[in-house]
This record gives C-alpha cells, sequence and structure tokens, in this order.
C-alpha cells in the first residue's frame, strides 16, 4: 500500500515537473447585465472590458489557468415613467402642487473591479474549452441617472388652474435632467465557461515555436448579490428647492432596502489571451 501511494506522488510530481507553463496577457471586451427582481426595471445592455496576467499550467489535454485583471463595467436599467408631487407655496404664499412626470429614464452604474479567475479545461487539437469561478472585488461604484422631466404648477380650482412652460419658476416641458452618486458594490462569485480556438504565436513574436494565442467566446453570470445599499435614499426622486426647481434622481438600487433587492450579473463576450512558454513539456508522464 506504501508503495502504491508513493508511485502515485512520485507520478504526480513527476507530472508536474515536467508539464508546460505559460504566462501571458488577457483582453476581453463584451456586452453586460444587472438583473434584478424589480418590477420596474428593466435590464439595458452595458459595456464591460478587463485587462489582466494570466498562468496556464498545461498537461497533455488538460489545463488549469488562473490570473488577475483590472474589470471596468457600465451598467443600466430603464425605469417605468414616474409622478411625483410635493405641496408648494409661491412667493405670494399661494399654495399650490408642484408636480413632475419623469419619461425615458435611465439609470446607469459605472464599476471597476477586479477579478481572479480560477478555471480547468481541456485543449482538443486546436480547440479548447474552460470553465470555472471568478471572483470578482470592487474598488469603485458610481452611478449616473438621466431622464426627460415635465413639472408644472398645480392650482387646482384656484389663481391660474396648471401652470407649465415657465422655466423661470422652474416649469419645464421634456427637460433633460442628469443626477450622480455613490454606490457600495458587494464582492462577486461567477461561473463562467469558455470556448475557443488556439494558434501559435508568429515566429518574430516568439522564437520558441511553443507560445500560443487564444481566441474564444465566454459567459459569466453572477450567483451572489451585487449589490447590498450602505446609504440608502429615501425617494427615488427629490426636489431641491431652488429658484429653479431642480429635480435631484437618486440610483433604484439605492432607494430599495437590502433584503428586498437582488441584483444579479450576466456577461458575455469575446476574449483573446497571448500565451508565453516558461517550460517545455520534458516527458511523457503517462509511462509513469
Amino acid at each position: 500500500m506504501k508503495r502504491l501511494l508513493l508511485s502515485i506522488f512520485l507520478s504526480a510530481v513527476l507530472c508536474t515537473l515536467h508539464a508546460q507553463h505559460y504566462v501571458g496577457l488577457t483582453a476581453d471586451m463584451g456586452v453586460a447585465w444587472q438583473l434584478d427582481n424589480l418590477n420596474n426595471t428593466s435590464a439595458q445592455a452595458g459595456g464591460a472590458f478587463s485587462l489582466g496576467a494570466v498562468y496556464q499550467w498545461r498537461h497533455h489535454n488538460f489545463l488549469l489557468q488562473t490570473g488577475i485583471g483590472i474589470s471596468p463595467a457600465w451598467l443600466g436599467q430603464a425605469l417605468d415613467s414616474c409622478h411625483m408631487a410635493a405641496p408648494m407655496h409661491d412667493t405670494e404664499g399661494m399654495p399650490y402642487t408642484y408636480r413632475g412626470y419623469l419619461e425615458d429614464r435611465r439609470d446607469w452604474i459605472s464599476a471597476v473591479d477586479i477579478a481572479i479567475p480560477l478555471l480547468g479545461g481541456i485543449q482538443i487539437q486546436q480547440f479548447y474549452a474552460l470553465a470555472g469561478v471568478k471572483v470578482h472585488v470592487p474598488v469603485l461604484g458610481k452611478t449616473r441617472q438621466q431622464a426627460s422631466l415635465t413639472t408644472v404648477g398645480d392650482y387646482g380650482d384656484r389663481y391660474y388652474g396648471v401652470l407649465h412652460d415657465m422655466p423661470q419658476h422652474g416649469f419645464y416641458t421634456d427637460r433633460a435632467i442628469t443626477s450622480k452618486g455613490d454606490i457600495t458594490l458587494n464582492p462577486d462569485l461567477r461561473v463562467c465557461a469558455e470556448i475557443g480556438f488556439t494558434s501559435k504565436i508568429p515566429y518574430w513574436v516568439s522564437r520558441d515555436n511553443v507560445s500560443t494565442l487564444q481566441v474564444g467566446a465566454f459567459a459569466e453570470y453572477g450567483v451572489l448579490n451585487s449589490i447590498s445599499p450602505a446609504h440608502r435614499n429615501n425617494a427615488l426622486t427629490e426636489v431641491v428647492y431652488s429658484p429653479q426647481m431642480d429635480v435631484k434622481m437618486n440610483h433604484v438600487y439605492t432607494h430599495m432596502e437590502p433584503q428586498d433587492l437582488r441584483v444579479n450579473n450576466l456577461r458575455v463576450g469575446v476574449r483573446i489571451t497571448f500565451l508565453f512558454s516558461i517550460a517545455k513539456a520534458g516527458c511523457n508522464c503517462s509511462n509513469y
């Protein structure tokens, strides 16, 4: 029994010593969505890309790959049209209701993550497949909200009735407005898969005739809730009391209670990886 275990151990050590090792650079770009459980939103296709360093261990047809990279993303939500109302008094002391109508609202998140993948797979001739997990650690989260705003002053049956198209009093029609803010993002664990083909890097780039180029398509899905607002806003939209009666929009995810909100990331795209050999295979380990 001891000899069997020792033989297995030595075989594993020899396979490791005689495996091929690669380091390189990887870059990808694709389309990203945030999928949530809210009724008044619909996910908008955003963009994302990654740049990083990679290490690949290869023995026969088996691959192990890891690395580290930076991954910016721009993620959007379209919100249903909404109406807000706030009681006001004009300069003459007359009460009225300030009404705002928001159309074509889009809430965006700009995020930057550090991504650490751990993938395993196979390569058969020029084709390869990888699958595994990727940890995303957020380092930055910003929001930008945009909409078209129409506002009126509703006096009811008093005075002038409904006042509109008076910018000097804060009453606009189809005014483009924007708001910005911060958001707290959670670490995310994503399951991912990648398939593609490999090609030898030209001799004038790498003279070892072993280094390779990988080009593939990938998909990632986050299994964790990626957003839990640390600082929640009391309202989705707030009236800013100024001469122009501005309106401030808070990102829809910073308005929801954390226990009521679930957000999962989905991303698909293409990836290119340059792999440079740092050790050649020296034996056929199946002989041990």
